[in-house]
């Protein structure tokens, strides 16, 4: 811990008798999925993508991890039991557990800041909506309701006041925020093409998300984008030179992690959002395609 000497002898007592949650990992690390040993399955690895490690080993398909604010569970989805339903498991990846049981597919969970809930997304009405759930999988209740349309990728804000998530409620593919209970919706940014993946950076100013831009000859290209949360500041973070997807902030917000075709398959990289070196963390060929990066707390 950074404080300076203290020789209260009492509060000393305090401090080594409630370390913070935080002290389970001396460093951040990163969870994400790869298809390198033949399915997809959930790896970790450190922030400077050395000891990269499998956590799941099953004959389906495993993705989309997110941390829990204590760092000792991963949430993830998983099509072990049929169709894509959404799971808990331990931080080495022990004890795996179904929380989602429904026929329709339950995708992209998002641990709530306090850790007591899970934001995800839901086909069970038809369509897709953003639900809520406890850590436990109890009291499942959607948050949104727009029976024509769609609402991807929930993500909550640092103080667990905001939900921000994609929409094409409004014809195209946009970032919108709401409350938790699904008031008060508002679009953040407006393109004429399609944004996904909404990321909040970790003093809530901002948001990160993957955009779509349109390139000559009616191409497309995926970049990383950066807005307010106002929206009134848009700057562009990657480079159009290839496809970039799904960024997540560090905790400290330094660093944006993200996915990048650069070397011709799918490897996850990071840099700092205002500009800089841009860092290939899986970049061996062995390492095969890789997605999905979330940075733990």
């Amino acid at each position: 811990m950074k404080w300076l000497r203290i020789v209260v002898f009492i509060l000393a007592l305090v401090i080594i008798s409630h370390p913070p949650v935080r002290s389970l990992q001396e460093t951040p690390k990163i969870a994400f999925f790869s298809a390198r040993d033949g399915n997809l399955e959930i790896y970790t690895m450190n922030a400077d993508g050395s000891n990269q490690a499998r956590l799941t080993n099953t004959p389906s398909q495993e993705i989309n991890p997110d941390w829990s604010p204590d760092n000792r569970t991963i949430a993830f989805m998983s099509d072990r039991d049929g169709n894509w339903e959404i799971y808990v498991m331990n931080a080495d990846g022990s004890s795996p557990g179904r929380l989602t049981y429904e026929g329709a597919e339950d995708w992209s969970p998002a641990f709530s800041p306090d850790g007591t809930q899970i934001a995800f997304e839901s086909q069970r009405d038809g369509n897709s909506e953003i639900y809520l759930m406890n850590r436990d999988g109890s009291n499942q209740h959607a948050i949104t309701d727009t029976p024509t349309t769609d609402e991807w990728s929930p993500a909550w804000s640092p103080d667990g006041t905001q939900i921000a998530f994609a929409s094409n409620r409004d014809g195209d593919w946009d970032i919108y925020i709401m409350d938790t209970d699904g008031q008060n919706p508002r679009r953040v940014y407006d393109n004429d093409l399609d944004d996904y993946i909404p990321a909040w950076s970790p003093d809530g100013q901002y948001l990160a998300f993957q955009s779509t831009l349109e390139q000559p000859f009616e191409e497309e290209i995926r970049v990383i984008m950066v807005v307010s949360v106002d929206g009134s500041e848009v700057r562009q973070i990657t480079d159009e030179s290839t496809d970039s997807y799904g960024p997540n902030w560090s905790p400290d917000g330094t660093r944006l992690a993200f996915v990048s075709y650069h070397l011709g398959k799918a490897d996850i990289y990071t840099m700092n959002p205002l500009g800089g070196k841009v860092v290939n963390l899986t970049r061996l060929e062995e390492y095969g395609d890789n997605y999905a990066p979330d940075w733990s707390y």
